[in-house]
């Protein structure tokens, strides 16, 4: 009876045990990219690194949406297929101009 129980708790405790670790790891993640992004405005930054910082501009969903002139669920299927990298920071999504004017290049390239 009392190997029942272990058997059962052990069943019971080890995916609970993944999820809070993957959560942690979610978390982490979260936080480094508002440290990134929070690191990229400072002002105090040295001229060179003001200069990356200034092509290191983000885009919303909805300036994405424009520039690209695409709805908001293509814009959904790029990021899922990968053909557009995003940041995603607590709940909100940003995408690097940098990346979003390569893709807009490289699509305008291939009509």
């Amino acid at each position: 009876m009392e190997q029942k129980k272990s058997l059962t708790s052990d069943y019971l405790i080890k995916p609970l045990i993944k999820l809070v670790i993957a959560l942690q790891l979610q978390i982490l993640r979260e936080i480094l990219q508002l440290h990134l992004l929070h690191y990229t405005s400072l002002p105090g930054v040295s001229n060179q690194q003001n200069k990356n910082n200034k092509e290191q501009e983000f885009y919303t969903n909805e300036e994405v949406m424009e520039l690209l002139r695409i709805s908001r669920r293509t814009l959904y299927s790029y990021r899922k297929e990968g053909k557009i990298k995003s940041i995603k920071t607590e709940n909100t999504i940003r995408f690097s101009k940098k990346d979003i004017d390569g893709f807009k290049e490289e699509r305008e390239g291939s009509w």
